[in-house]
């Protein structure tokens, strides 16, 4: 499970070229900026990751509020919540993601184990799950299913121990699409009177609704199609993929329409995850597009030998010459607990992509 706040030890400090009053620290896999002499290697502070949401009536986080204070309003204007988010932000050409600050400020976590999560103890929140509250949606008809796993995955700046403990480990490496989140399934052994469903990151929708994931899901015949799998194989699947396009993000593939494609299939009977070969077979088989490999059997922590060349290599552009928001590795086995993770580019960030 994601860890939005844990205490951290310091691995390095850098310098910013050109800067007099602010300097890098590097924690795992991350580096944000901090006030210069605030920290040395060695020194353990608490560390807030990216899309954490502060609250805003702790005086600790005051000095965020101008640059990343949010609020959410009714139709007439009320505040019904506010928040301090974390993003990834840049000073002088140089990312900062996340916020470093000091442990003796936090004492109330004093006791807390390095690596142990405290966004409770600092009442900290996922900035989507406050989004996900005020969605105006009337096509809505609840949650995303709990048995269904969530599409988010871990960012591989969290996961620096998989330089030794995964070498030799096969990966299948993909495009990352940056847009909408869509999973669709049929499971009628959890849903024997509605068996099809129809998702976005946060909800499930109505089926007769005109929403533009619903939409999609009829015109590729996700329905039937799923139905059919389950009647040749007995197979009960959640389809999970990426809805780009026409409205959705920035359309920065610079699409004509709105497109779906396929980056994982879950059988929610046995709690796990199609291999990519069998992912990729079943595309095949029922027509539905597949997100863009980039490399199969690939041996990621075999071949670089760095944080930096792995961020390295997810630099580039998509199939229509754009920035490439970065690369997603799958594990090729078929088990249980497979492993993925994401690698979002360096230089997709700087440009201010996202």
């Amino acid at each position: 499970m994601r860890k939005l706040v844990r205490k951290v030890t310091v691995d390095s400090i850098s310098p910013i070229d050109g800067a007099d009053r602010i300097e890098l620290a590097h924690v795992g896999g991350w580096q944000c900026v901090v006030p210069k002499g605030q920290f040395k290697a060695g020194d353990v502070g608490v560390y807030f990751e990216i899309d954490s949401a502060l609250p805003v009536d702790d005086p600790r986080f005051e000095f965020l509020k101008k640059s990343s204070y949010k609020e959410f309003k009714d139709d007439n204007g009320n505040i019904l919540e506010a928040c301090i988010r974390i993003r990834t932000q840049e000073f002088r050409k140089k990312l900062s993601q996340g916020l470093l600050m000091s442990v003796g400020d936090f004492p109330e976590i004093a006791d807390a184990e390095l690596g142990a999560d405290c966004a409770e103890a600092l009442r900290v929140q996922h900035y989507d799950h406050i989004s996900s509250k005020y969605i105006k949606c009337e096509d809505a008809k609840g949650l995303f299913p709990g048995w269904i796993p969530s599409t988010e995955l871990e960012r591989i700046q969290n996961l620096p121990q998989f330089f030794e403990d995964k070498k030799g480990m096969e990966f299948e490496v993909t495009r990352k699409i940056d847009g909408q989140s869509m999973t669709v399934f049929y499971a009628p052994e959890f849903r024997p009177d509605e068996p099809f469903g129809v998702c976005s990151h946060e909800l499930e929708f109505k089926l007769d609704g005109d929403n533009q994931c619903v939409r999609l899901a009829n015109q590729l015949n996700l329905r039937e199609k799923l139905e059919q799998c389950y009647k040749e194989t007995g197979l009960q699947l959640a389809v999970q993929g990426e809805l780009h396009g026409v409205g959705i993000q920035k359309n920065r593939d610079k699409l004509t329409d709105v497109q779906y494609r396929v980056y994982s299939i879950y059988d929610v009977v046995k709690q796990m995850y199609l291999s990519p070969d069998e992912r990729i077979a079943w595309c095949e088989k029922y027509g539905v597009p597949h997100v863009p490999v980039i490399a199969r059997h690939f041996k990621p922590f075999d071949t670089f030998a760095s944080m930096d060349e792995m961020l390295a290599y997810s630099d580039g552009l998509t199939e229509n010459g754009n920035p490439r928001e970065g690369l997603v590795y799958k594990q090729e086995a078929s088990v249980l607990h497979a492993v993925m993770f994401k690698v979002v580019s360096n230089k997709y960030l700087l440009k201010g992509e996202k």
